[in-house]
């Protein structure tokens, strides 16, 4: 949940970059006003991420998946005028988004998150805990889907994996 992707190009490049970024109170990401994840929050996030990584004559798509999807349609929908000059917004993809469940379950996600474990002595611990969750449901997809969302700690010499995400 919450992942943005842009795709941009310049005006004659054959080859578009892409950028990815994680929203607010996803992976390592932290504001001075986390508790806001208001829809309008959140794609103004993506305007101001975008208005400060992208150059200039810059042509841009979108890409969005779950609350990322609802995020980047309200950008092109209520935000483009916000963009930087020289940025155009040419494209729009969402994948997976539903938004009025996605947006009605974000108040009880915080609690959700605050259950969780706050570090894992190991990245097998962490594996154990998420297919424990139901999240992912079995052990090889857990291997692919939980790595990326942990962040190692150094803690008084030993190490473990914290539970960011």
């Amino acid at each position: 949940c919450g992942g943005c992707s842009i795709i941009s190009g310049s005006g004659g490049s054959e080859i578009p970059s892409i950028f990815a970024f994680d929203m607010r109170q996803h992976g390592a990401t932290r504001t001075n006003n986390d508790n806001d994840l208001s829809i309008d929050r959140l794609a103004t996030d993506t305007v101001a991420v975008l208005n400060v990584a992208l150059g200039s004559r810059v042509r841009v798509i979108l890409v969005g998946h779950s609350l990322g999807g609802s995020v980047v349609t309200h950008v092109a929908a209520k935000h483009t005028a916000l963009l930087r000059s020289g940025i155009q917004l040419v494209g729009l993809v969402v994948l997976d988004v539903v938004e009025g469940t996605a947006m009605a379950a974000l108040p009880a996600m915080r609690g959700l998150l605050s259950q969780r474990a706050p570090y894992f002595p190991s990245l097998n611990d962490a594996i154990r805990y998420a297919t424990a969750a139901g999240q992912p449901r079995n052990t090889a997809s857990a291997r692919l889907s939980i790595p990326p969302q942990l962040v190692q700690q150094q803690q008084d010499g030993g190490g473990g994996s914290g539970g960011g995400g």
